[in-house]
Order: C-alpha cells, then sequence, then structure tokens
C-alpha cells in the first residue's frame, strides 16, 4: 500500500479532531504545563512590544473600533470584536519577529493570542486557556512537522522549500478555538476542514527574495488567527467542512506547498509524545534558526574576554548561509529586522531594550552603521561541523573568528543555549516596560504562571491596560 493509499484510508483529521475536543487540563504532564505558561507569558511580552512598530500599530488602528457581541481586549486600544481583536494581537506579537518560534514556524503567537481572545471572550477559566493552547500547538505542529519535515532528515528532500509557508498555523488556531468553544469531535473535525481551506498561500521564499519586505511578513499571522476563529466558530453553528482535509494525494499537504507528507508524523505517540516541546524562544528580535545563536556566541565571547566594540577590528561569522556585504545605511524597520550584519552589531553593543532594535533611533545610529561594514558572513568551512542535529531540536552550528586587540579570538557553538524562566521574566518586563505598569505586569506573569488555577482570563488580560 502507498503512503497515498494509507493516507486516504486512514483518518489523521479524525484523529486530531478527537485529541484535540478531548483534551483535558489533566492530560499534559506538568512540565508541558509550564512550557505552556513560558509560551503565553512571552506572547503578551512580545505583543506589547509589537507596539512599537509601524506595522503593528495600523493593525490596531483597524481593527479597534470594530465591536461585536463576543469581544475581547486589542492590546494597545481596549475592546473589539473578538476576531478582528486576536488579528491586531497576532500581528503585534509577530510585528518584531521576537516571538517564540515552533514548534514548526510561527505556530504560538498566532495560537496563543487567538486562544487569549476566545477565552476572555466566552470569560473561560484559566486551565481551558491552557488545555485550548496545549490542543492547538499540538495540532498545529504535528501537521506543520509533517510537511516540514518529510523524510525526517533535518533537510527538505529534493524539490522541497521551492515554495514555503505557514499555512498550517490555522488549523492550530482552530484547534485552539474550537477546544475553548466546547466543540464534539465532529464539530472539531468540521473546524479543521473549514481552516484547512482557509490557510494563507505559502509565500515566505518570495517575501524573503522581495526587495521591499512587506508588513504581512513571510506570511499574513493575523488573517490565520481570525481565519481559525472563524472556522471553530462557523463549525459550532453546523457549518461544514472538508472531513479529510489531511489526507490523500490532494490534500492539505498539495496546496499547502509541501514536497509530500510525512503521514506517521501527524499521529504518532499522540497524547504522550508534545509538540509543545519544540518551542524556542528568541533572546533577540530577529531570525530565529541563524541570527539568534550568532548574537548569543558572540555576545558570549565579548563577555569572556571583556572586548569593547571600539576594539573590534573584523568579526567573521561562519554558519549555515552566506549573506550579502551589508548597505550602507538601514532605511526602515523591516531592513532592521532582515539585514543580520545590522543585528549582530546591535548584539555586539548589546542595545537595550531590544524592541529598540526596529526603531528609528537605533537603526540610524551612525556607531551600528559603521560596525556592520566590519562584519563578514560566510558559509561553513569544510569538516568545520562534525556533529549533526535538527533544527527543531535548535541545531544550527554558528563557527566566529574576531580580530581584536592585535589579538584573534574563536569561537564556536552548535545549539542555541536553552531559555531559563529568569530570562523569560526578563525579556518581558523589558518588552512591556513603559506601556504597563510594573504592577500590572507583575500582575500579568504571576497570572501565566498560575494559569491552571486562574478563575478567569479576564484576571489575566485585564492587566493589559497601555499607556498612551
Amino acid at each position: 500500500m502507498t503512503a497515498e493509499t494509507a493516507a486516504t484510508t486512514a483518518a489523521y483529521t479524525r484523529a486530531l479532531a478527537e485529541h484535540a475536543s478531548g483534551l483535558k487540563t489533566a492530560d499534559p504532564p506538568d512540565e508541558i504545563k509550564h512550557e505552556v505558561s513560558r509560551v503565553v507569558l512571552d506572547c503578551i511580552g512580545c505583543a506589547v512590544a509589537g507596539l512599537v512598530t509601524d506595522g503593528g500599530r495600523i493593525a490596531v488602528d483597524l481593527m479597534k473600533d470594530e465591536r461585536g457581541r463576543l469581544e475581547a481586549t486589542v492590546i494597545g486600544a481596549g475592546p473589539a470584536s473578538v476576531m478582528p481583536a486576536a488579528y491586531a494581537n497576532t500581528m503585534l506579537a509577530n510585528a518584531l519577529d521576537f516571538d517564540v518560534w515552533g514548534p514548526e514556524g510561527h505556530m504560538a503567537p498566532a495560537t496563543v493570542l487567538a486562544a487569549l481572545a476566545v477565552a476572555e471572550a466566552i470569560d473561560a477559566p484559566g486551565a481551558e486557556l491552557l488545555a485550548a493552547c496545549v490542543a492547538g500547538l499540538e495540532v498545529g505542529g504535528r501537521v506543520g512537522g509533517a510537511l516540514r519535515r518529510f523524510g525526517m532528515s533535518g533537510r527538505p528532500q529534493a524539490g522541497a522549500g521551492d515554495v514555503r509557508g505557514q499555512g498550517h498555523v490555522v488549523l492550530g488556531v482552530a484547534a485552539a478555538a474550537g477546544r475553548l468553544l466546547g466543540l464534539s469531535a465532529d464539530g472539531m473535525q468540521h473546524a479543521l476542514g473549514i481552516a484547512g481551506y482557509s490557510a494563507t498561500v505559502p509565500t515566505l521564499r518570495k517575501f524573503f527574495s522581495s526587495v521591499n519586505h512587506p508588513m504581512t511578513k513571510y506570511d499574513h499571522l493575523g488573517l490565520m488567527a481570525q481565519a481559525g476563529i472563524q472556522a471553530a466558530h462557523l463549525a459550532q453553528r453546523g457549518f461544514t467542512g472538508d472531513l479529510e482535509v489531511l489526507e490523500g494525494d490532494i490534500g492539505f499537504w498539495r496546496f499547502a506547498g509541501a514536497a509530500g507528507c510525512d503521514w506517521e508524523r501527524l499521529t504518532r505517540d499522540l497524547g504522550t509524545q508534545w509538540a509543545t516541546r519544540e518551542v524556542a524562544y528568541k533572546w533577540y528580535p530577529t531570525n530565529h534558526s541563524v541570527s539568534n545563536p550568532t548574537i548569543a556566541l558572540l555576545q558570549s565571547m565579548v563577555r569572556e574576554h571583556a572586548l569593547k566594540p571600539d576594539e573590534i577590528e573584523h568579526i567573521e561569522v561562519r554558519r549555515g548561509r552566506s549573506a550579502e556585504p551589508p548597505p550602507e545605511a538601514i532605511t526602515s524597520q523591516m531592513e532592521a529586522w532582515t539585514v543580520p550584519h545590522y543585528t549582530i552589531a546591535a548584539g555586539v553593543f548589546d542595545v537595550r531594550p531590544r524592541r529598540s532594535w526596529q526603531q528609528p533611533e537605533t537603526y540610524r545610529r551612525t556607531d551600528l552603521t559603521a560596525f556592520m561594514q566590519r562584519i563578514d558572513l560566510r558559509p561553513l568551512r569544510e569538516g568545520e561541523v562534525t556533529t549533526t542535529g535538527n533544527y527543531w531540536e535548535h541545531f544550527s552550528p554558528i563557527r566566529v573568528t574576531i580580530r581584536a586587540r592585535g589579538q584573534t579570538f574563536e569561537g564556536a557553538q552548535d545549539h542555541m543555549p536553552p531559555t531559563d524562566d529568569e530570562t523569560l521574566v526578563t525579556k518581558f518586563h523589558e518588552n512591556v516596560a513603559g506601556f504597563v505598569s510594573p504592577d500590572a505586569a507583575r500582575a500579568v506573569e504571576q497570572a501565566c504562571w498560575s494559569l491552571e488555577s486562574l478563575g478567569s482570563t479576564r484576571e489575566l488580560t485585564g492587566q493589559l491596560t497601555v499607556k498612551s
């Protein structure tokens, strides 16, 4: 039996629907519940920080006056209809590209901010929000993993990656929203079928090849947050979806632009192995898999050798991909995110708060612009890396050579260091400082750590009164 035949006869969509609808708060182990608390805290902090961006403020301004029967907080603006609120908050969370990565792409910001909006609108307890987030991350993460890991080699097979996107995010949102709305397994299956037909087209490669990067970024995550909630509401009212949206030779994998599907990945060890374990947190508002580990290694070397930026003559970074020489200046917020020489310079100078990296007063600094010219980004040398790993296990080998004070300093790193709770808390408070009062920030932090015992999600969202 071929993989395609197996996929047609097996009920993958049904299995994921049953898992999401039936998931109880007690089902995930404590480590997964704690990870969800970390994800929620980080997503909220990144959403507040997104208020410094033009794109984030435009999204808020567009949605803030949309009113409806079910309403949730638009960060920075107050109550609005639940779907527009989810759109705006998701766009805020992703605006700086400082948000949680994974499981598989930018699943977390859309899933968490959409779930938070629905939970607030229906006044769900924190335990229900927690379960919804797990359901969404699991469903979306498994689908994304099945598409992006086709062949399970850690690298795309021949032909893979020609078209790439993150349309699977909409399935995670639908699962989270459906879990909060109490959909049955049948209803959840319809919701996933509706959501699958609502995914955005795969635009990641086009985005990164564009001369002027659009504010929609690599995938329009806000639209998928909105569409996922809408899919759950439609299913709740009896609207039907494709009950086998994932299956077959022309299933979701095909119109999501994947080269194939690892069918076993969709349901293998469902309920015992959790996709949430695969999330990763960004220490810096830039690319996760390459620039974040590069900056982390450089900052470690600068501290170890007590180097000052004006003492550094040259930096050579060897990594999985090379880069064009740096521009003479950074002219926009989107360039401040996508030009690695700039973000590396901001990291070496340790510019704080890090949300400011994409603000004009930072990216127009002449010292940072000048320092960019001292940085070369080259591919790894043959034989330089002897270990192997997978990107979802945060494997990203980096080699660095620094010339300073007439000396040469070498550094190496294969995996991005793990992010502990203390680091996440520091990042959160730095992100919200100046927008949320210190007392409110501490209340949000405590609510995130206590989700399972939180009587109402509104105890958390009620603290997000942002200063104008």
